[in-house]
């Protein structure tokens, strides 16, 4: 396997996580669009739409890019390489697409969540109604917290991938452990 045909592997099986998630997320999405549907005022539209609708249509674009536009998206990733497909892939390489794929992997599981939590937290906190029976507690802003890392540390492993391997190559050399 050449490095576009690992890339696009890669998207496509992130596509098909992205596709168990949206299962799992979208009841959350969907049930949160009713309920402030009901409240029948024009913020809870407003939250119904910022916050449920369109990041639900949002999540099922990426997973509709993930799927069908890869190997577009593996040349936008690659454009800094040459498109030498005859040279094998060496070890270095492998561990830059490891951690990019850990990187998107990471990011298509928190931004559900992210986008659920965020939800939940604002329009809590807007609604005078829900806000009295809704506590936004301490466990909900560390939750947050916790999700905004993962956002980060997906980023940074998605798009700072080949300083990581790097990194990762310095540390073995100075342990005296063979570097691949």
């Amino acid at each position: 396997m050449n490095k576009d045909e690992i890339v696009t592997l890669s998207l496509k099986i992130t596509g098909i996580y992205g596709i168990i998630q949206l299962i799992t997320k979208s009841n959350f999405l969907i049930g949160s669009l009713f309920t402030v549907i009901r409240t029948n005022t024009i913020e809870g539209l407003l939250y119904a739409i910022f916050f449920a609708l369109i990041p639900l249509v949002l999540f099922i674009y990426l997973i509709y890019v993930l799927l069908f536009k890869t190997p577009s998206l593996s040349k936008k990733i690659l454009a800094s390489e040459s498109n030498e497909k005859s040279n094998p892939i060496n070890s270095k390489e492998i561990q830059v697409l490891a951690f990019s794929i850990i990187g998107v992997w990471v990011l298509a599981s928190t931004i559900p969540s992210f986008i659920q939590t965020l939800a939940y937290y604002s329009f809590s906190k807007e609604n005078s109604e829900l806000a009295k029976t809704v506590n936004i507690t301490l466990s909900t802003r560390t939750h947050f917290f916790g999700l905004s890392l993962k956002l980060i540390i997906g980023l940074y492993l998605f798009i700072g991938s080949k300083g990581l391997v790097n990194l990762w190559h310095k540390l073995q050399s100075t342990k005296g452990m063979p570097s691949n």
